[in-house]
């Protein structure tokens, strides 16, 4: 992210502080602010990533912002939506956070969006992507500055009908709100293009073993779409290399699949899988080759 973005949005944020009326407002003081995400299970990677970066930004501007000073108190939070409540009320009503930023699953965002609205929180979400807090049900008190996920994958369903000549796909994602929305995104566009989604397998968050939902698969497709993330995504693509289908059907799927995060512990089994996502370490601008030799100095 840009820092005139960031900043921009912690304006929004410092505006919104006036007008609370359930929490004390940050009138003098150091601006407090509650950053939630998880740091351990399947997810970790993930979390430690967000972590870091929302941390790193911090430290270049020296924890300041329109010359107050910043604390950032971060909260390892379970992923799903009980645990992630549970922390976010933690930081607000323990610690007297001013905002709050993160989280990671789509189903948590919408979870912690009434408890947001009935504050009056200024709150950030960087990486969560439920499609309705800014579509059908917008929040006025949350600022997302990354995509939703259906806005991920409808360049994916044109990339799969157009360019890999696709027809018949089969889908295979989570079962969650993430799971969802991104799965359709890439069935609206494919199927207006003219293709046909066939089969829609849904999987848990708990996946162990993927191989009962890989045998389940339609013998007459011409391609996969998956949508996974954090630990589930290289146990799904190695099950499906492990399962004889590499190479012989086309897997798509949502950028999460191959994050840079997990494909690095990745092998060869990830090679020719296809993902659309909207930021990669390797773009070749002077912006993020700053950003990124900051990052992995950490």
């Amino acid at each position: 992210m840009q820092r005139r973005t960031f900043l921009a949005g912690l304006g929004a944020v410092g505006a919104g502080l006036a007008s609370r009326p359930l929490l004390a407002r940050a009138a003098s003081g150091p601006i407090r602010i509650g950053f939630f995400g998880p740091l351990t299970g399947n997810f970790s990677q993930t979390g430690k990533d967000m972590t870091d970066g929302f941390n790193l930004f911090w430290e270049e501007v020296g924890y300041k912002v329109a010359g107050r000073e910043v604390k950032v108190f971060v909260e390892d939070s379970d992923p799903e939506p009980a645990g992630a409540i549970t922390k976010v009320r933690r930081l607000v009503e323990q610690e007297q956070v001013h905002t709050i930023a993160g989280g990671l699953l789509a189903a948590t965002g919408y979870a912690i969006a009434p408890y947001l609205e009935q504050n009056k929180l200024p709150s950030l979400y960087p990486v969560m992507a439920p499609d309705d807090i800014t579509q059908r049900k917008p929040s006025r008190w949350i600022l997302r500055t990354s995509a939703t996920s259906s806005q991920l994958t409808f360049p994916l369903g044109d990339y799969a009908y157009k360019q890999l000549n696709l027809r018949r796909v089969a889908t295979i994602s989570m079962d969650y709100a993430f799971g969802w929305e991104s799965n359709a995104g890439f069935q609206r566009v494919f199927e207006d293009l003219g293709g046909k989604v066939v089969q829609r397998i849904w999987t848990p968050l708990t996946a162990q073993d993927y191989a009962p939902y890989l045998t389940s698969l339609k013998k007459d497709v011409d391609g996969v779409y998956a949508c996974h993330t954090g630990g589930l995504s290289p146990r799904f693509v190695k099950a499906w290399s492990d399962f004889g289908l590499k190479g012989k059907i086309a897997l798509v799927g949502v950028g999460t699949l191959t994050d840079e995060n997990i494909l690095k512990g990745m092998g060869d089994e990830a090679l020719g899988v296809i993902t659309s996502l909207l930021y990669s370490s390797a773009l070749d601008n002077p912006g993020n080759k700053k950003f990124s030799a900051a990052y992995e100095k950490r």
